[in-house]
């Protein structure tokens, strides 16, 4: 179990007042995302880099394997969405998927 953020990377407060919580595929989502957003930000940089989507799978890629929660990766597909914006798609476990864009 984690806390939840936005994706501003702010806390989340529920509507009890109270600290809001992921777990679960929840949890390894909003992990991988974070992973893969700081990885953007400090290592990529410029989406632009002919290089920035191999290295974004490559990292998709070290986060999950580094997981309890995935036993077996099957696909994972990032495409670029303007200037700033990635769609990433994994399927794991091979049922289970993760999708969602980060900006």
């Amino acid at each position: 179990m984690d806390l939840r953020v936005n994706e501003s990377f702010e806390l989340v407060i529920n509507d009890k007042n109270d600290l809001s919580t992921v777990k679960d595929g929840e949890e390894l989502k909003q992990r991988l995302f974070t992973a893969i957003t700081l990885f953007q930000r400090n290592v990529i940089g410029d989406l632009n880099d002919p290089n920035a989507l191999r290295k974004v799978r490559m990292e998709t890629n070290r986060a999950l394997s580094n997981n309890d929660l995935v036993n077996s990766i099957e696909e994972i597909d990032i495409q670029k969405l303007g200037d700033n914006s990635i769609e990433v798609f994994v399927l794991y476990n091979e049922t289970e998927t993760i999708n969602g864009v980060i900006n």
